[in-house]
C-alpha cells in the first residue's frame, strides 16, 4: 500500500508540475517580447525609501488599494477585506469537506488571495479598455487641434464623443480654462497628472511645448500612431494569452480530474489518495502547484506599453 501510494503520488505530481511548468515557461517567453519594462512595485519603492522590509499584511494592503484605485472599483478596502475573509473561509470549508486539513490550509491561503487576483484580471481588462479609449480620443482631438491651433476648442468640440472615465478628465480641463483660470500650461499639467498612460503623458508634454512653438504640433500624430501600433500588438498579445488560458485550464482540469477518475479506474488508488496521510499530501501538493501556476499565468498578462 505504501509503494502504491508513492507511485500514485509521483505520477500525479510530476504530470501536473512538468506540464504546467513547461507551458508557462514557453508562453512566458513569447509574451515577454510584448511586455514593457515594468515600474518598480510599490513595496519595493517604500522599502528603498524607508530601508525597512514590509510584512505580508502591509504588502497586501498596498497592492489591494492600488488595484482597487486603478481598476476604478467601487469597493472600499474594508469591504475588500470582508470579501477576502469570506473567500478564505470558503477555501477552508472545501478542504474540510474532503477531510483533508492540509488542503484546507492551502485553499484557505489561496482563496485569501483570490479576490486580489480577480481584481488584477479586472484591472488588466480595464487598463486595455482605457488605452483603447485614449488612442481614439487623442486621435480625434489631435486632428481638431491641427486645424484650429486651440487645444481648449479642440477638446470642447469633441467632448460629446468622449466616453467615461475620460470624459470627466477632459471636461474638467475645458471648465478650468473657460471659467476658473485661463492658464493652459498649468491646466495641461493637471490633465497630465490624471492620465495613466505613458504615451498620453508624452502627448500632453508636446501640447505644453506647442504653447511656445506651434510647429511642435506636427509631432502629435506620431504619438497617436504609436498608440495605434501598441493597440495592434495588444490584440496579438491577447490572442496568445487566450491560448495560454485555454491550455492552462485544460491541463489543470485534467490534473484535477485524475483524482476522481481514479475512483472509476482504480478504486484502491483513489482510497489511498483520499484516506491516507501520504495521499492527502499528494492531493494538497497538486492543488498547490496549480494555484502557483495560476497566479503566474495571471501576472504575465500585462497591458502593452512602451
Amino acid at each position: 500500500n505504501v509503494l502504491r501510494s508513492v507511485i500514485a503520488g509521483v505520477i500525479i505530481f510530476l504530470l501536473t508540475f512538468i506540464g504546467l511548468r513547461i507551458m508557462t515557461q514557453e508562453k512566458n517567453a513569447k509574451i515577454k517580447s510584448w511586455k514593457s519594462i515594468e515600474k518598480k512595485k510599490a513595496d519595493e519603492r517604500i522599502e528603498n525609501l524607508t530601508g525597512k522590509k514590509q510584512n505580508f499584511y502591509t504588502k497586501f494592503k498596498i497592492q489591494a488599494e492600488e488595484v482597487l484605485k486603478l481598476s476604478n472599483s467601487k469597493l472600499t478596502y474594508t469591504h475588500f477585506l470582508y470579501l477576502t475573509a469570506a473567500s478564505s473561509v470558503v477555501g477552508i470549508a472545501i478542504g474540510f469537506l474532503f477531510h483533508n486539513p492540509l488542503l484546507s490550509i492551502i485553499l484557505g491561503v489561496a482563496f485569501l488571495l483570490l479576490p486580489l487576483e480577480v481584481m488584477r484580471i479586472k484591472l488588466t481588462s480595464y487598463k486595455q479598455y482605457e488605452n483603447e479609449q485614449l488612442q481614439s480620443t487623442l486621435g480625434v482631438i489631435t486632428n481638431s487641434y491641427l486645424q484650429c491651433d486651440d487645444i481648449v476648442k479642440a477638446v470642447k468640440d469633441n467632448l460629446n464623443g468622449i466616453e467615461q472615465p475620460l470624459y470627466n478628465i477632459f471636461s474638467e480641463f475645458v471648465t478650468l480654462n473657460s471659467f476658473v483660470e485661463v492658464n493652459i500650461v498649468k491646466n495641461l499639467y493637471k490633465l497630465k497628472s490624471k492620465l495613466n498612460n505613458r504615451q498620453a503623458k508624452e502627448w500632453v508634454d508636446i501640447l505644453i511645448l506647442c504653447q511656445d512653438n506651434k510647429d511642435q504640433k506636427y509631432t502629435l500624430p506620431a504619438i497617436v500612431q504609436q498608440m495605434g501600433d501598441l493597440k495592434s500588438i495588444q490584440e496579438a498579445a491577447n490572442t496568445v494569452m487566450y491560448k495560454i488560458y485555454r491550455e492552462f485550464c485544460i491541463i489543470a482540469g485534467m490534473a484535477i480530474a485524475v483524482i476522481p477518475g481514479l475512483k472509476i479506474l482504480n478504486r484502491d488508488w483513489y482510497d489511498i489518495l483520499t484516506t491516507t496521510f501520504g495521499g492527502k499530501c499528494v492531493v494538497a501538493i497538486v492543488f498547490l502547484v496549480i494555484i502557483i501556476c495560476s497566479i503566474r499565468v495571471i501576472k504575465i498578462n500585462k497591458p502593452v506599453e512602451m
